[in-house]
């Protein structure tokens, strides 16, 4: 009996332990499980398991960065008279040669930017109150839309998409590069404005360079649409130039020394987007100029303009042997565009499955080298390689590589798939990325033949 009552207090003990070590745990991954995959197939928005960077501790705080003499300075610690707020003139706070928010809602910039540098210096409160999202919360949005997340993440963890440095709901910084609560902290950021054609479709998305505290946070990062919380960024065509808007989250932030660089990057080749057509030539390697003789069109959009660079396919757009991030963003694109009318078409696919996938024996790759393999195929698709012969070579569909669709049958068949192949004009290519709901066997590289 005693050694009974002993064994039930160990165990009693042991699934209390259990208990508060899960809820410990629980308590320092904030986060969702119920929000949609993000385009690359490997997360959730506000994934609650998505790793956190890796700390980067700064070097110190120092006074203010001096502008560059072609710099409009923004903020330059007196006034407010380059800002405006929803209603009327701007209402923070302004002492001590920084503004404060207060409370009175978001500022904007009188002014409309497009391709920029902009500095930014900011600092969270000395006392630090909440946790999470609610502990230093502010934002700078260009367009209005396009966030980098201002947040203070020293030794406060929230979703690895939410943190200070993030492009916010998409992509989390390279490092955590936060100063202590009170620290005046920089941004430099370069933002490329994303590009439409005629009819609305994208050309090229946003892409952003961030530099946190003199740290690299991003480098040229394509975001894939809009800043959305919970929910997928998306894409709505706007003018080529938009105000820069600073959030008001709540939280007293400080902010000081702000200026911004007008650039024009119109002349710097851009990574192009499956929204651009390639009807043009090839581009890349020795058969730079030359026609592709048996490859697909990239999916969507208006014609190219005879030739030019963001009209033009290029198999490594980045210059990364795996092309991963300019297929994230064509898959994005891809997905903004509307379905096409016709109800029956017939197209080729890729499957690049991976060990573990549904109905799927006798593959050994992980799913990071699956997705790896995808973009791979992907590019050279699309550079001109015959569609049949990578379909032999690559597809683990044992049932063949060609399949008639109908509108009527959609329901009977994979969900990205019939997303992707109803979007694709005949000759064009798209990607249907892996989901554990809508792509459960992999990514899928389609090619719309009738």
């Amino acid at each position: 009996m005693r050694r009974t009552l002993l064994s039930a207090v160990v165990l009693t003990s042991l699934f209390t332990a259990t208990a508060l070590a899960q809820d410990s745990k629980a308590a320092q991954s904030p986060g969702y499980t119920d929000t949609p995959m993000l385009p690359d197939g490997k997360w959730r928005v506000h994934d609650s398991a998505r790793p956190h960077p890796a700390v980067a501790e700064p070097g110190p705080a120092s006074g203010p960065v001096p502008a560059p003499k072609d710099a409009l300075v923004l903020f330059d610690g007196t006034d407010l008279q380059h800002w405006k707020s929803n209603d009327g003139d701007a209402k923070w706070s302004v002492a001590d040669g920084c503004m404060t928010i207060n409370g009175t809602g978001d500022l904007r910039t009188v002014r409309e930017f497009g391709d920029c540098q902009l500095h930014v210096e900011w600092a969270s409160p000395v006392e630090v109150q909440g946790e999470s999202q609610g502990r230093g919360n502010s934002g700078v949005f260009f367009f209005e839309r396009y966030e980098v997340q201002i947040l203070d993440s020293y030794g406060n963890v929230t979703y690895a998409d939410g943190q200070a440095g993030s492009l916010y709901g998409q992509q989390p910084p390279l490092v955590n590069a936060c100063r202590k609560p009170g620290e005046w902290q920089t941004y430099d950021i370069v933002f490329r404005a994303p590009t439409f054609g005629p009819e609305g479709g994208l050309l090229t998305p946003a892409r952003v360079t961030l530099f946190h505290n003199g740290v690299l946070a991003h480098l040229d990062r394509p975001l894939w649409g809009a800043t959305a919380h919970r929910s997928l960024p998306s894409y709505k065509a706007h003018e080529s130039k938009g105000p820069i808007r600073l959030q008001d989250h709540g939280n007293p932030v400080r902010f000081r020394n702000l200026w911004i660089r007008e650039l024009d990057l119109s002349s710097t080749p851009a990574a192009p987007s499956t929204i651009a057509r390639a009807k043009g030539k090839a581009m890349g390697g020795s058969n730079e100029g030359a026609e592709p003789s048996k490859g697909g069109k990239v999916a969507g959009g208006a014609e190219p303009d005879g030739g030019s660079a963001s009209a033009r396919v290029n198999p490594d757009p980045l210059g990364n042997t795996d092309g991963k991030r300019d297929m994230d963003s064509d898959i994005a694109a891809l997905m903004q565009q509307p379905e096409l009318a016709d109800t029956n078409i017939t197209v080729q696919h890729v499957l690049i499955a991976f060990q573990g996938a549904p109905r799927i024996s006798g593959v050994t790759r992980t799913k990071d080298e699956a997705k790896v393999l995808a973009a791979k195929v992907w590019a050279r698709a699309l550079s001109g390689e015959d569609f049949a012969a990578l379909m032999k070579a690559h597809s683990n569909d044992a049932g063949g590589g060609e399949y008639p669709m109908t509108k009527q049958g959609r329901a009977s068949m994979v969900k990205g798939f019939g997303d992707v192949g109803f979007r694709l004009k005949v000759g064009e290519i798209g990607v249907a990325p892996w989901d554990a709901t809508a792509s459960p066997y992999g990514w899928h590289i389609i090619k719309r033949v009738k």
